[in-house]
């Protein structure tokens, strides 16, 4: 049961929806909504009356919680805004939803008194209609002062997340970990799609074959721990495979093919004998010639 009820959303992009909507179910009420397109917030405050839109922050009237839906890079001018309104109190909690940023970016609104802290939802948010169906069961970041990490808790629950405690020291880090395996998993499967279109496949066959691999490995990956999921050339030890791939790369596809294959070469490491381990590390590192390759 969250012990607080009405809250403003700054933003109307798909976050602000999604949270608003998961929100209003759990019994909470959206009281106001501001974006810098005043038409987006009053389409997001139409779905819940009596919710109104705000052409200024400081139109806010009083409410117990804040949630602050806009671009990282939006985050600090906000909170210098917002820490002007006259009826901030201990009580009251502002939040954002960033996986970037910290709560130390609110602090003209903890300067104020008032509790601050932020809620990262680990989704990948491209459709509201479809954020707001599967929403519910992931995890959720939370982060923030002591006073407002219980709030924070309720909040993410609210919302049908499952919330862990993150360090604010930690949370760039923690974003980059995700955009590693959220956005570039996006990059790698249409590069990989690039590649197969060079070598003659129709697109379709080509979004396919990557599709269907990725998928296969994303299962496995939920069944065992990624040195048992790992297959392919690197882990097999075919160092003439791995030559083969370079070769048939331009320098620009050789340098991302290097470094993804070092990596991978780190992972597969205690399957590989010594001086398998040892060739390959320097076939990556470019200090074989093709004639050392071929024997």
């Amino acid at each position: 049961m969250v012990p607080t009820n009405r809250f403003h959303i700054i933003g109307a992009g798909k976050v602000a929806h999604t949270f608003s909507c998961l929100w209003q179910r759990a019994g909470l009420q959206l009281d106001s909504v501001y974006s810098r397109r005043h038409t987006s917030a009053q389409a997001l405050a139409s779905l819940y009356p009596p919710a109104r839109a705000c052409r200024h922050p400081d139109e806010l009237p009083p409410a117990d919680i804040i949630a602050i839906a806009c671009s990282d890079d939006a985050l600090s001018d906000m909170a210098h805004v917002l820490a002007d309104l006259p009826w901030l109190t201990a009580h009251t909690l502002a939040l954002h939803f960033s996986g970037a940023c910290d709560s130390d970016i609110l602090h003209p609104i903890a300067a104020r008194g008032a509790q601050t802290g932020s809620l990262h939802p680990v989704f990948a948010f491209a459709r509201i209609n479809t954020a707001i169906q599967q929403l519910p069961g992931h995890h959720g970041a939370i982060e923030g002062s002591p006073q407002a990490l219980s709030r924070l808790r309720q909040l993410a629950q609210a919302a049908g997340l499952q919330p862990f405690v993150l360090p604010s020291a930690a949370k760039t880090r923690y974003h980059a970990a995700l955009s590693l395996s959220a956005n570039f998993l996006v990059t790698l499967h249409a590069t990989a799609q690039n590649w197969l279109q060079q070598a003659g496949l129709a697109p379709d066959t080509a979004q396919q074959l990557v599709q269907q691999l990725m998928q296969q490995n994303l299962n496995q990956l939920s069944a065992m721990p990624p040195a048992q999921a790992l297959t392919g050339p690197i882990v097999r030890g075919d160092v003439h495979t791995v030559a083969a791939h370079l070769q048939a790369l331009s320098p620009d596809e050789q340098n991302l093919y290097r470094i993804l294959a070092e990596h991978t070469l780190q992972l597969a490491a205690p399957r590989l004998a010594p001086d398998t381990h040892q060739t390959l590390q320097q076939l990556l590192a470019g200090s074989l010639d093709k004639a050392e390759t071929s024997t």
